[in-house]
């Protein structure tokens, strides 16, 4: 009788556990979705405003800047575009797996 209040008691400890730990993985994943996506729209805000390639074209046209000048801005545009859309992929791809808890 005894090792079966034991066991019992085990269980429900295990179970707790199991519990817990899903619980803390599932809010972990919710934060880090919500980070993400914070990211990915302070990024897109930025290009948003920052976009210039037009203006460095224009600029680059009149001679007002140095074709080094105008390939090291569009790099750093460019990478700028890149970062963004990584950081859109990380949002998207967290965001599914905390959709799958919903099926």
């Amino acid at each position: 009788m005894k090792q079966a209040k034991v066991a019992s008691k085990a269980a429900v400890t295990r179970q707790e556990d199991s519990w817990q730990q899903f619980y803390n993985h599932f809010r972990n994943l919710y934060e880090r979705t919500n980070r993400l996506k914070t990211i990915a729209d302070n990024y897109k805000q930025s290009l948003a405003v920052l976009t210039n390639t037009d203006l460095l074209k224009k600029a680059l046209d009149a001679g007002e800047i140095s074709v080094l000048e105008y390939v090291v801005e569009i790099g750093l545009y460019y990478e700028v575009v890149n970062n963004a859309l990584e950081a859109e992929r990380d949002y998207r791809k967290a965001r599914a797996e905390l959709e799958e808890w919903e099926l």
